[in-house]
């Protein structure tokens, strides 16, 4: 007689404790938050298992990753900022109004693809912090320190720094080339000085 595959959602308990802390932790019912909050990955929870098992064996695991992702996306930001202070001083730095808005083209489309390279590795590390923090208590530091984090501080955090950082700095820096794009454009086509 053949078995039928087991279409149930949750995790049959095994004989490790780290699967029966994440079936606990993970079933449907027992996450409080609203489904759209979760993350999609944690609603197949075989796939969560086999991902931690996987990490284990090979000894990469997601605190490494987010730790490679962080350095990652300082290092693009960085280099992000030279480039554009470059860039920038020597807009100012040129006489000739054809040279300027060259240089000024150039510097908007390397800086625009130098951000879009940023946006990715930030998309990336937000949903490896949705996972991290996402996971079982005991098996993340990250709900202990959002809790003494939010009894610390007299002023609750609304908005995510990093969107701050990552994501407007480099939009104000775009804005401000686009700028020096028309002042040159208005001094080759208008002479105005």
């Amino acid at each position: 007689m053949k078995k039928k595959k087991n279409t149930n959602k949750t995790i049959e308990p095994s004989s490790s404790p780290l699967d029966k802390k994440i079936s606990n932790k993970l079933n449907p019912k027992s996450l409080k938050k609203k489904p759209t909050e979760r993350i999609a990955v944690f609603k197949k929870q075989n796939e969560v298992l086999e991902m931690l098992h996987f990490q284990q064996k090979i000894g990469w695991n997601i605190w490494d990753e987010r730790k490679f992702m962080e350095e990652l996306l300082n290092t693009r930001f960085n280099f992000f900022l030279v480039a554009y202070t470059l860039f920038f001083a020597v807009t100012f730095q040129l006489s000739t109004p054809g040279a300027k808005l060259e240089l000024a083209l150039v510097a908007f489309c390397v800086l625009f693809l130098l951000w879009l390279a940023i946006l990715r590795i930030y998309d990336k590390l937000i949903i490896i912090a949705k996972i991290l923090f996402n996971m079982p208590g005991d098996l993340s530091v990250l709900h202990i320190v959002r809790t003494e984090i939010s009894i610390a501080s007299k002023v609750p955090i609304k908005k995510e720094v990093l969107t701050l950082i990552y994501v407007y700095v480099p939009l104000f820096c775009l804005i401000s080339l686009v700028v020096r794009i028309l002042e040159a454009v208005f001094e080759l086509f208008f002479c105005i000085s």
